[in-house]
């Protein structure tokens, strides 16, 4: 009788179709061997198509059947204060510690836990996914064009990087659209040199795989 193989089970929320066409591309196409060879299952969240960093938070930390969860969310909405402290004082259990200071960004998470925390916190720095995106398709030095650390003018950066994003890509927006997008020009060799640039991409893999296999397959040489 043959040995029955375990899968550890891996949930992932994220904000938007942007998420979760990159999501797609990295999971459910690029490595799909590596996810066999570990034995991973990985679940993306279907309703990513509106909401806040805070809901994308609590998706996270109520998805309990899973062995790992993953939230992967932008930096760019202050949720009311009540969600803000219920939310740390969920993740303060979690991570069993003692206090987030209710202070403390959501960007600034990172301080409290690292990737073998559980759920993991990626927020997309420095101001929402388009950032992360831009940079992951080779197209770093257009963000010199934004001031990305004032919160003075924020909307219109933010429609300016979305159109931006629209640019490169050279099509309708959309996740099968960008997924396609990233299928026919980021091969395995491409998306492993740029995501050792991109910290939140980064953190993903090695909450996703775990740091020793991170480091063995992934990590630039």
């Amino acid at each position: 009788m043959s040995k029955r193989i375990t899968y550890k089970s891996i949930y992932i929320a994220g904000e938007g179709h942007r998420e979760r066409a990159l999501l797609r591309f990295f999971f459910e196409y690029l490595l799909v061997a590596d996810l066999e060879k570990c034995k991973i299952r990985i679940t993306i969240e279907e309703d990513m198509f509106g909401g806040n960093n805070g809901k994308v938070i609590k998706l996270a930390i109520k998805h309990y059947e899973y062995d790992k969860r993953i939230a992967f969310t932008d930096n760019d909405v202050q949720i009311e204060l009540n969600d803000k402290r219920e939310i740390y004082k969920e993740l303060q259990k979690c991570w069993k510690i003692d206090e987030i200071p209710i202070e403390t960004n959501f960007d600034e998470l990172m301080h409290f836990h690292n990737y073998d925390s559980n759920p993991v916190v990626i927020i997309s720095k420095p101001i929402n996914v388009e950032t992360v995106v831009i940079r992951f398709l080779g197209k770093g030095e257009l963000l010199k064009k934004w001031d990305l650390v004032s919160s003075s003018g924020l909307s219109k950066t933010k429609k300016e990087l979305k159109s931006a994003l629209g640019g490169i890509f050279g099509i309708k927006s959309g996740e099968d659209n960008e997924f396609n997008f990233y299928v026919k020009n980021i091969d395995r060799e491409l998306c492993i040199q740029r995501i050792n640039t991109i910290p939140q991409l980064k953190l993903l893999f090695q909450a996703v795989f775990g740091n020793k296999y991170y480091s063995k397959n992934f990590k630039r040489k």
